[in-house]
């Protein structure tokens, strides 16, 4: 008798667990029941609420069948227990975030306006007080504008100015070829003096008028005088004449008192 009571008590408690779990479809067996795991209100906390939402509903349905059908099924279990504790918690910390965020943007309103005020104060301190009127900032505008204007003419005068000036002066080419121009009239003056055998500096010195001539033309002077030396050291020695009086119809004289 003891054997069959227990064999019927025990048949009894699995048929309550079957008829419980077909009540409660939310509620499984161990290895079917996942880990009830409370996710954080700052990601997906519609989500979290929706999910719950729709839990909390599939369970009252299971109730109201529970009580028509199954007897058991009416009482709530720790499942449900816990599944309203963690939608209360869900609650209250989106409730808790949702009042930060409040928080903190009223606080960035009052932040902003404080700058925004400290900034005209700024600015009104240094504006001069005779431009304080309703058109000083156009008159500025045109004040500057005209400044401008005045910048751009002056830098384009000085744009020309600059072209004039390099179109003026010849190419270095050109200066060069002048150059040679010059010391090839100056060295082929310096060999016909030689060749006469005249001195350019006494020359010069009676064909001046005046000190300033002279000086001006003193370093052409010395520079026909370094052309003649390299010319007479390149040209070959002359032959004087055996008899005792010079031979004057060997190089012809320019001087008049010579003539004389």
């Amino acid at each position: 008798m003891v054997c069959q009571f227990r064999t019927r008590s025990r048949g009894l408690r699995a048929y309550g667990r079957r008829q419980r779990r077909t009540a409660d479809p939310g509620v499984g067996t161990r290895k079917d029941r996942a880990p009830l795991r409370l996710r954080s209100p700052q990601k997906h906390p519609w989500k979290a609420l929706q999910a719950a939402f729709q839990a909390s509903n599939r369970s009252g349905k299971a109730q109201a069948l529970g009580d028509e059908t199954f007897p058991f099924a009416s009482f709530p279990n720790r499942t449900f227990h816990k599944r309203h504790e963690a939608t209360r918690s869900l609650l209250q910390a989106w409730e808790r975030q949702q009042q930060e965020e409040r928080q903190q943007a009223e606080q960035r309103r009052a932040r902003e306006q404080r700058v925004q005020q400290q900034v005209a104060r700024c600015l009104a301190a240094y504006v001069p007080k005779g431009s304080r009127g309703p058109g000083a900032t156009q008159r500025k505008l045109e004040e500057l504008r005209c400044q401008e204007r005045q910048r751009f003419a002056e830098y384009q005068a000085e744009l020309q100015g600059i072209q004039h000036r390099v179109q003026a002066r010849p190419f270095l080419f050109q200066q060069a070829m002048q150059a040679n121009a010059r010391l090839t009239v100056t060295r082929r003056f310096s060999q016909v003096l030689s060749a006469l055998g005249l001195d350019e500096e006494q020359l010069l010195a009676k064909a001046g008028k005046g000190d300033t001539q002279g000086t001006s033309r003193k370093p052409r002077s010395h520079m026909s005088m370094g052309v003649r030396m390299e010319h007479s050291s390149q040209s070959p020695p002359r032959m004087e004449p055996t008899g005792g009086q010079p031979d004057r119809h060997s190089t012809p004289s320019l001087d008049p008192e010579c003539r004389s």
